[in-house]
């Protein structure tokens, strides 16, 4: 998809956001909750943490996905940071996550001086397995019983990406 821009999010995305995250697609490989309010993303979107960046997919306006991305506060592990990406239901599979990991691991790479991006993925999740691993990022282990979901455990895995030296 060509016709999509990306962009740092704002309080004015807040309804978009939240409406995004109300569909079972959109929420249940993440660790959000079902039924999600606009307060909760406000806050969300409005903390002005120096060390969390949310950036949004639009395509014709409309906000199909979003990006956030956590730098580490731990004075050893300045190093790192973690991510989550989501895309809207009717918009997954058209290629918007992968330019949002595109975004991603440049700001990270060029900008934020990170050199390991981690991340933990359901298990089942072999397109979001699949779109990080085109992205450079690989296995470490497998987290048993990790969240619950969908009345259940449910397992996931840990990857990461080690920034190659030139």
């Amino acid at each position: 998809m060509n016709n999509v821009t990306i962009r740092r999010a704002t309080l004015n995305d807040v309804p978009s956001i939240t409406q995004m995250h109300a569909d079972y697609s959109a929420y249940a490989n993440t660790l959000q909750l079902p039924y999600p309010t606009e307060k909760t993303w406000e806050v969300r979107l409005g903390a002005n943490d120096p060390l969390v960046t949310q950036f949004v997919a639009m395509l014709d306006d409309k906000v199909v996905g979003l990006l956030v991305i956590n730098q580490a506060s731990q004075a050893r592990r300045k190093h790192v940071a973690t991510f989550g990406i989501t895309v809207s239901e009717a918009h997954q599979g058209k290629g918007i996550g992968s330019q949002l990991m595109q975004v991603m691991v440049d700001y990270c790479d060029n900008w934020l001086n990170i050199h390991r991006i981690e991340l933990e993925v359901f298990a089942t999740n072999e397109s979001g397995v699949g779109l990080y691993e085109k992205f450079g990022f690989e296995l470490e282990g497998k987290m048993r019983d990790y969240a619950f979901r969908d009345g259940q455990y449910v397992d996931a895995v840990m990857m990461s990406r080690i920034k190659k030296r030139a």
